[in-house]
């Protein structure tokens, strides 16, 4: 029979539409001429909307239905009038389902929630409908693979999770409109198979089940659909017999997936005598972006608060998108009506008091009024600096992965910024200086697992006066110590263009003292990425600057070895530097040499400012000094006679000038506090912040005479400027800063005129070796100067090789100039960009590199773009498929293109926080969704069936891959040009950029001629190490 029913689908799904009906039809008997005509719209998504719009502008009657269609839950309805009837004589008893498949519902329940909240406020019964027997079989709708079994012991784990909120939103208990909550594993489970077929099997075709879209969607997409899934219809059919039967319940509601089950359950009971019974659904509710209401990207937001604290639900919402704000609370709040209509004329920044009418709405019915009271305060703690009620500690918040994972306790000191390396945190252990919950901790392997935290924080102590509060969450939102501010979740960003105006983004300089290394060449194609990434967004003034540090001790010892000049070693050192971002393809607008004169006049200006200032004195330095790390040392950071890199250290006396850092301790921290997200990653700022708090900062040298490489002192030539003053000034050079006339005074040269509009700088990636360096000295040193600090510093992690350190001594230094010649441009920026997160230390590997670029630029892009292509090539006149006026998109073509249209958003989200590798993720998460809808439509068989069809399905994958290669075009600038050629996009910029891909941007061009398909993405073979 199901072999029959399939090939009776196979022949429905390509007849016409007025056919469909027929198939559609319930069968043995009449049918009431509404439930009929809504029966027949089952999987027809134009007639659903046209039913839903007849609904809207239906004048109801009855309270409950009224307001349905007035806030927008009424999507369908079995006839409406007579239920409309029904509900203004008395109260009607109503259910609706929820299966026990977490122990928490999400956010996507609520709206159903809502319309049983609405129900009883009504005067009508609901039933809160647990799904303790179909949680056992698992509800295909929706759903491209079977449910995982749960156990009963997990079920009845669910059922007690979930059944906690109804109590927040309904009032239960034993009158006329109590609701009551009861379990269909009551009956289901002692129902008698063989009883159940005889008596309720007969009443079902499978002709009529194969038209459910649940299971008609996984038939078509080839996806395995289990006899026990199969049966689910049947069971939750019954649900509505047994239910009317126990306790009168005449209507069921539920989500627009669920039309097909809830049609199987009327008509049931019609077959079985019982009284009429009606079925209403709500509309899938998404984001303006496409997105299922339900999850973020640091996953579900949860409604229990022991799954998602309230302050990350009220969160949830007060980022709700300016285009879904007045539609959410009209779904989610009972603010009234005519309320919210005022609330919808709030234009521009206006918007956001809508947003938190919204968040604090939705949060008080669900966490109640003295949780919302608590959250302003935290948020007012966190935003507008504050102090909390319970801010005697800092917290910081872990990656719940890594824990999950077993995260040692040293990697956990490192994390929270008491330690900078796990060597260091050993220390501490064996020193007896670590303590767990004020236990002393005593194994250095200690793993840290979620059980360590129980249901909340834990106290991580290092000595007598450092404390954090620890606890475990996404990584994406994990909280600075202090402040408690999170990075901003990837959900909320909005799919809408950026605000700024300007991008200036710099690498650190690189020294000259050795030739260029992986290190280097991953900084520069980070902050090309970012450039670009912002060119192509439509920022005005993008500027990204790269350069060398060329003064210094190390490197005049340097050019005596190689008996150069230091003039002429530093310009053959800085011409490979140049070389290199050229061989990466580098979009750099300066690179900068701070032997230049324009550089000088800036680092003198910057000094006499200091100096005028009082902010710079004379002394004597005697101290640790690391000639390798161009750094001072304190005495008790030395270890074992070295710096706590590792370098050799001397004892330095002599004269110098210093920098008042002292006093701008206090001032840094209060900027801190200001700017929560200054340094990223969270790992890092608390680095930075658990040293500030851990020590006093000292006056900082910030001149030399023990050689004279460097930038004179001005009046005082003897001493050459230190080289932190002097380098950290390179960003201010390019700037403008003091490349204007002479003046009198102080100053000694103007600014350029472009200088305020371009400092400060959006973004200083560094390694995380000299994060102290841009994260303390360089802040308090603009602060001084009466500058604005940069408005974040990124520090990235290390490469090592095949999980060894790289060092000379080892044989393993990765030469990225070898790279580029191996694997190419392109493949290269791709690998360092997609391998690790951005901030984390990656470990390099051939092996690893042929793997990502053979998996997916080559068989996931490079493949689809071929065979698309191809097929193009020989079926479509060698152009862009033209497509019949008549040709409609499938909800499987509207799918992807929404996907592909979201892309950009999501991607934004990412690149926002220099999480680079997610968004190269969210990238090929589109282009795995098309390579599978290219074999599920199978465009090279429709050529002959239905030829019409095939041209739509190869439209919309061109379409897909043109919004790929646009979005890669940061990172593979090369290729994404290769397949835009290929795909006909024409070659001006504007449509290349991301303008592009707006709503009412024109798509790809309908018979725009395409050259014979070559491979874009040529394979790697394997390398020998």
């Amino acid at each position: 029979a199901m072999a029959v029913g399939a090939v009776l689908l196979w022949g429905s799904s390509r007849a016409p539409r007025q056919s469909r009906v027929a198939a559609a039809d319930l069968t043995h008997g009449a049918v009431p001429a509404p439930l009929m005509a809504m029966a027949a719209t089952t999987g027809v998504v134009a007639e659903e909307a046209e039913a839903e719009e007849s609904l809207q502008d239906k004048a109801f009657q009855s309270a409950f239905l009224k307001t349905m269609a007035e806030r927008g839950f009424l999507h369908q309805c079995t006839n409406a009038d007579a239920l409309d009837e029904q509900m203004c004589k008395g109260p009607v008893v109503a259910y609706l389902g929820f299966d026990a498949t977490a122990d928490s519902l999400h956010v996507g329940s609520l709206l159903q929630i809502m319309i049983l909240r609405h129900l009883q406020q009504s005067g009508h019964k609901p039933i809160v409908l647990i799904g303790g027997g179909t949680s056992k079989v698992g509800d295909p709708s929706g759903k491209d693979a079977s449910r995982q079994m749960m156990t009963e012991e997990t079920i009845r784990k669910n059922m007690d999770g979930i059944s906690q909120v109804f109590k927040k939103f309904l009032t239960f208990g034993d009158g006329p409109t109590d609701a009551v909550m009861v379990n269909n594993d009551d009956w289901l489970g002692s129902l008698q198979y063989l009883e159940f077929l005889r008596d309720y099997g007969r009443l079902f075709t499978i002709n009529r089940m194969l038209t459910f879209e649940s299971v008609k969607q996984r038939l078509e997409r080839e996806s395995p659909l289990t006899f026990l899934e199969f049966n689910y219809m049947l069971l939750q059919a019954y649900d509505f017999v047994e239910l009317n039967r126990r306790y009168g319940a005449t209507v069921q509601m539920g989500g627009s997936d669920q039309w097909g089950n809830i049609i199987n359950g009327i008509e049931l009971g019609r077959r079985l005598g019982q009284p009429d019974l009606f079925g209403v659904t709500a509309p899938l509710i998404t984001t303006s972006d496409g997105r299922k209401m339900g999850k973020s990207a640091s996953g579900a937001v949860w409604l229990n608060a022991d799954k998602l604290a309230p302050f990350d639900y009220w969160q949830f919402w007060r980022n709700t998108t300016d285009a879904d704000v007045i539609r959410f609370l009209k779904l989610f709040t009972e603010l009234d009506l005519a309320r919210i209509e005022e609330l919808s004329a709030l234009q521009g920044a206006d918007i956001n008091k809508a947003k938190k009418i919204l968040a604090d709405e939705t949060t008080r019915m669900l966490h109640g009024a003295e949780c919302l009271q608590q959250i302003h305060e935290a948020a007012q703690a966190q935003f507008a600096g504050g102090k909390g009620a319970t801010d005697a500690l800092p917290k910081v918040v872990v990656d719940e992965g890594k824990v999950a994972a077993g995260m040692k306790v040293v990697q956990l000191y490192v994390d929270c910024g008491f330690c900078k390396s796990q060597s260091e945190a050993r220390r501490l252990i064996q020193g007896g200086g670590a303590r767990l919950n004020d236990e002393q901790i005593k194994d250095v392997n200690l793993l840290v697992t979620p059980e360590v935290f129980g249901e909340g924080a834990v106290k991580l102590s290092s000595g007598k006066k450092k404390h954090v509060m620890v606890e475990m969450g996404a990584a994406a939102v994990a909280m600075a110590a202090t402040t408690g501010q999170k990075e901003a979740p990837v959900e909320d960003a909005v799919a809408a263009a950026p605000a700024a105006d300007k991008f200036y983004v710099t690498t650190p300089i690189y020294y000259v003292n050795d030739v260029p290394h992986i290190g280097h060449a991953y900084t520069t194609i980070a902050c090309d990425c970012l450039a670009r990434f912002n060119r192509l967004d439509g920022v005005d003034q993008v500027h990204f600057l790269t350069g060398t540090d060329e003064h210094g001790q190390k490197v005049q010892e340097s050019s005596e070895k190689f008996g150069m000049a230091p003039g002429e070693y530093v310009g053959m050192r800085a011409k490979r530097f140049e070389e290199l971002a050229e061989a990466l393809g580098a979009s750099h607008d300066d690179f900068i040499r701070t032997t230049q004169a324009r550089h000088a006049r800036a680092a003198t200006k910057l000094w006499n400012v200091l100096m005028d200032k009082g902010e710079i004195y004379l002394g004597q330095y005697e101290g640790w000094y690391s000639v390798r790390d161009e750094a001072f040392y304190s005495a008790k950071e030395i270890v074992d006679g070295k710096a706590p890199t590792g370098a050799p250290v001397e004892w330095v006396v002599e004269p110098s000038y210093f920098f008042r850092l002292s006093a701008w301790q206090d001032k840094l921290l209060a900027w801190y506090d200001a700017h929560a997200d200054c340094v990223l990653p969270i790992s890092r700022r608390n680095e930075v912040l658990g040293f500030l708090r851990e020590n006093d900062l000292m006056d900082l040298s910030v001149s030399r005479t023990s050689f004279d490489w460097g930038i004179p002192v001005p009046n005082d030539p003897k001493h050459v400027m230190y080289v932190w003053l002097d380098a950290l000034a390179n960003y201010l050079t390019a700037a403008g800063y003091g490349q204007g006339a002479a003046v009198d005074g102080p100053e000694t040269f103007a600014d350029a005129e472009g200088f305020g509009a371009r400092w400060p700088a959006q973004l200083h990636v560094v390694g995380k070796d000299i994060l102290r360096f841009h994260a303390i000295y360089w802040p308090c040193m603009l602060m001084a100067a009466g500058l604005e600090p940069p408005k974040r510093v990124f520090a990235h992690g290390w490469w090592t090789k095949d999980g060894q350190k790289i060092s000379k001594s080892l044989g393993n230094v990765i030469d990225p100039f070898e790279l580029l010649e191996t694997y190419g441009v392109d493949a290269t920026r791709y690998f360092l960009m997609a391998e690790v997160g951005f901030g984390a230390d990656g470990d390099f590997s051939h092996d690893r590199l042929t793997v990502r670029v053979n998996t997916q630029l080559c068989n996931g892009l490079g493949n689809l773009c071929n065979r698309v292509l191809s097929i193009c090539f020989k079926n479509c006149d060698k152009a862009v498929p033209v497509l019949d006026d008549a040709a409609e998109y499938t909800a499987a073509d509207e799918e992807l293109l929404a996907l592909a249209g979201g892309l950009l958003g999501r991607m934004r989200a990412h690149m926002d926080v220099q999480a680079l590798n997610k968004a190269a993720d969210e990238i090929f998460a589109v282009c795995d969704a098309a390579n599978k809808y290219v074999e599920e439509m199978a465009p090279w068989g429709l050529k002959k069936t239905d030829p019409a069809r095939m041209r739509v399905v190869l439209y919309v994958s061109l379409e897909v891959v043109r919004h790929l290669a646009i979005c890669l075009t940061p990172f593979t600038p090369g290729l994404s040009g290769r397949i835009l050629d290929a795909v006909g996009v024409p070659p001006e910029p504007e449509a290349r950029s991301f303008a592009a891909l707006t709503p009412g941007a024109p798509p790809l061009q309908q018979g725009t001629p395409i050259p014979k398909p070559q491979p874009l993405v040529p394979r790697i073979e394997q390398q020998t190490e």
